[in-house]
């Protein structure tokens, strides 16, 4: 148990570096509000489309949206650490590797 609360609480450091240089500047906030558009958008269309409530759709493109997503947070991640050298001192933390990933 205890193993597993260093674990958190390395994982809740990075986290919390990494959430607020997103919405320290005003690329966090469209991101969300893109990928929120989106998703609402593919919600919806076969509601107001075919009259019925069915979800098939939009759990079968919300992967392909993730794989837009997803990739474009973390190039713009790697790029602003290779930038300021902080992959270097992540990696020299007392970190394990899950801890890092998580």
């Amino acid at each position: 148990m205890e193993q597993f609360k260093e674990t958190m609480k390395g994982a809740t450091l990075i986290a919390k570096k990494e959430l607020s240089g997103y919405f320290s500047t005003p690329i966090g906030y469209i991101v969300i509000s893109v990928f929120l558009v989106i998703a609402g958008f593919l919600f919806f269309s076969t509601f107001f489309l075919y009259g019925q409530a069915e979800l098939r759709a939009y759990f079968e493109l919300l992967p392909l949206l993730f794989a837009f997503v997803i990739p474009a947070i973390t190039m713009r991640l790697f790029a602003e650490e290779r930038n300021t050298g902080s992959f270097e001192m992540l990696m020299t933390l007392p970190l394990s590797t899950i801890q890092v990933v998580t």
